[in-house]
């Protein structure tokens, strides 16, 4: 074997191994990164922005939550409506309330809603009750009086009895 020979070998050895560490890095960091994204708030907290979650209730001792009020999202009122338990957003093994996933942006609620099995509209004005396999959401929008600015905008997050946009009223 000739000495170019040699070379030529050794350096197409070398490439292919730059070439086999390089796809390998970039495959580990696209795995790394599709289950979560961090993200900063107003404040530049760091906050991890869920892709992939699971929604879990996790029974709350005091029974606080009956019929509770969660927070302000948008320009709605978010409520419990008769659940002795809390909504969880779970991704790997960590859980969220549903309070920490909205204030927070870590999913949004549409994104919420986009994961329904079924929903439903009301010819009051546009509510919308949203199928889950262990509970509903009710998104009222009712109008409250003939003055169009005036709507019902609560959201309900309830037990699957929750079946019924009569709520909004």
């Amino acid at each position: 074997m000739t000495k170019k020979t040699k070379i030529i070998i050794v350096i197409t050895i070398f490439v292919s191994i730059i070439i086999a560490v390089i796809f390998t890095i970039n495959h580990f960091k696209n795995n790394m990164v599709q289950n979560s994204v961090e993200v900063l708030d107003d404040n530049n907290n760091s906050f991890e922005k869920l892709d992939n979650y699971y929604f879990k209730f996790i029974s709350n001792n005091n029974n606080k939550n009956n019929n509770s009020y969660i927070l302000r999202y948008e320009q709605h009122d978010v409520y419990y409506y008769n659940l002795n338990t809390e909504l969880y957003l779970c991704s790997d093994n960590e859980c969220y309330t549903i309070n920490e996933v909205l204030s927070n942006n870590m999913v949004s609620l549409d994104n919420i809603l986009k994961k329904s099995l079924d929903s439903h509209f009301a010819y009051d004005g546009g509510s919308g009750i949203y199928y889950y396999d262990d509970f509903n959401i009710v998104v009222c929008h009712k109008m409250l009086t003939r003055d169009i600015d005036k709507y019902n905008e609560n959201i309900y997050i309830g037990s699957k009895k929750l079946n019924d946009v009569d709520i909004c009223k």
